[in-house]
């Protein structure tokens, strides 16, 4: 007796359908997607409401749902809640939040429906095994949407994107004391230095073009138990800017330092400051490591193996 070809809902924050092309084990995958905007970004009790009446609506005559992150992964068990749906359901890339019991308390419920759980990094798993009780059975590829961009001119230097996870205060001693002027983008101003140049609130695109005209990015992570800050040293890796982290563990999943990027001791300005005069008297070979880090994401962060990731972890539970 065939098998019939399984019948796949994604819930993404974002919609891009040209992405989710399945063709895996000989067969192709009857893929639907769900977008929920309303779960990337500024998450709200109505937009988590909103979400889940619109992927109850999609959960009948489903195979296997497959979720993103956290906040899909609350609204995806309501969800199935509400519908009294049995779908077997992934979770991908679950992101513990170590500070916030309440949110660690409501995932840890939601997650016990899941068929199985995945994170980005393997120092994650562990986190998540300690705060919530849940076991991870994988490591998700972290992805970004333009990864095969054409490369561009840098005409700028410095650049941080990124919320409040970003140490702003370390960035703006290093920078202060280094004298080099940083764009940073962000929802608000944090710490006020003559040394930033503000862009509050800007659209994605401008973030995106930021990415493309800059040539170095600094990610100072503010935590090493969460916000992994992965999502952007991919974004980077795929602009091909030399990258200045945190030496967090998850960062070190990703940069083997001096190889595909630079690693800095968290909260170091002084560190921080060492590494970028190191840049600025070229001891660095930006285009040799800034390439590296390009090469192992185009190797290993791209929508071609994220789609295998999936195709293996469906297979696995249906």
């Amino acid at each position: 007796m065939l098998r019939h070809s399984p019948k796949i809902l994604l819930v993404l924050p974002w919609c891009e359908p040209g992405k989710w092309v399945f063709t895996g084990h000989g067969q192709t995958y009857n893929v639907e997607i769900c977008s929920v905007p309303e779960l990337h970004g500024h998450r709200t009790l109505k937009g988590i409401l909103q979400s889940t009446l619109r992927i109850a609506r999609h959960t009948s005559l489903t195979d296997c749902i497959v979720s993103w992150e956290a906040s899909s992964a609350i609204a995806t068990r309501l969800a199935r809640s509400f519908s009294r749906s049995d779908t077997k359901w992934i979770a991908l890339g679950i992101i513990p939040k170590t500070n916030n019991r309440h949110i660690n308390r409501l995932l840890s419920t939601a997650l016990s429906g899941a068929t199985a759980v995945t994170c980005f990094s393997n120092h994650d798993t562990g986190t998540l095994r300690d705060t919530l009780g849940v076991q991870a059975c994988g490591i998700t590829p972290t992805v970004w949407h333009s990864e095969f961009s054409t490369m561009r001119e840098k005409s700028k230097e410095w650049l941080a994107v990124g919320a409040s996870n970003r140490d702003d205060f370390t960035v703006a001693r290093a920078a202060e004391g280094c004298g080099i002027r940083v764009a940073r983008y962000a929802r608000q101003v944090t710490a006020p230095s003559d040394a930033f140049d503000w862009h509050i609130n800007a659209n994605p695109q401008d973030v995106e073009d930021a990415f493309h005209v800059h040539r170095y990015h600094l990610a100072i992570l503010r935590s090493s138990g969460y916000a992994s800050g992965l999502s952007v040293a991919v974004r980077a890796g795929f602009a091909k800017q030399l990258l200045i982290a945190s030496d967090t563990p998850q960062m070190r999943e990703l940069i083997r330092h001096q190889e595909n990027g630079l690693l800095v001791r968290l909260g170091d300005s002084a560190h921080l400051a060492e590494m970028i005069r190191m840049v600025l008297c070229g001891d660095v070979d930006v285009q040799k490591v800034a390439g590296a880090l390009r090469d192992d994401c185009l190797e290993r962060h791209t929508y071609a193996v994220l789609r295998k990731h999936i195709e293996m972890m469906v297979d696995t539970c249906i």
